[in-house]
């Protein structure tokens, strides 16, 4: 009896054991440059992102990064963020601190797309735009994808400058413009379509 208990308890802890390596192994912690291909998986995210100039990031569908603290994405090269139905890519954060965005800056692919995303709880420092995505001069595609809980000066949920971005069938809500542009704010995006959105609870401290 004593044999067969003890061989039942370590049969136990090898699984225990095993179990715990895929918990660690799931939420990798990450930071710093990124390019190749990430997820399926969850990713702690413990610093700020960064995507270089002529580097491009894939994100496999069902792949979710948790920000631990108020880090950003600094995109130079090119993202290609797409989830499916069911799988979405989640850009959210860990615990109750809002993280940073994701800033397209100029110079940056026109190819980058985000299908099938979410990202929630988002806030840019004061003086800055776009809670969710902020895009200057590079134009990318949002689609099927939800934005929400984001804060910024201009444009909560989205900021555009300068490009020809294209945002469809997306959902915007409980969103922050202080200044204006709650959800979307556009600035000289002749060329921008904005297609089939939902928008709801968006809201602006102007008066």
């Amino acid at each position: 009896m004593n044999c067969k208990t003890s061989l039942n308890e370590i049969k136990f802890l090898v699984i225990l054991f095993f179990l715990m390596c895929t918990v660690l192994y799931s939420q990798q912690p990450i930071s710093g440059p990124q390019s190749g291909t990430l997820g399926p998986g969850t990713y702690e995210v413990v610093g700020n992102i960064t995507v270089e100039n002529g580097k491009t990031l894939a994100i496999e569908p069902g792949t979710k990064f948790e920000h631990n603290g108020n880090y950003a994405w600094a995109i130079s090269g090119e993202v290609k963020a797409v989830g499916t139905l069911g799988e979405e890519i989640h850009f959210v954060s860990k615990g109750s601190s809002n993280w940073g965005g994701i800033q397209f800056l100029e110079g940056s692919s026109d190819q980058s797309i985000f299908d099938h995303c979410i990202i929630d709880k988002c806030e840019r420092p004061w003086g800055k735009a776009g809670g969710g995505i902020n895009v200057n001069g590079a134009s990318i595609t949002v689609q099927n994808s939800t934005i929400s809980n984001c804060d910024a000066m201009y444009g909560g949920g989205i900021n555009a400058t300068n490009c020809s971005i294209i945002v469809n069938n997306c959902i915007f809500k409980n969103n922050i413009g202080d200044k204006g542009g709650c959800a979307i704010n556009l600035c000289d995006c002749d060329n921008a379509t904005v297609e089939n959105c939902v928008m709801y609870g968006n809201s602006s401290n102007t008066t």
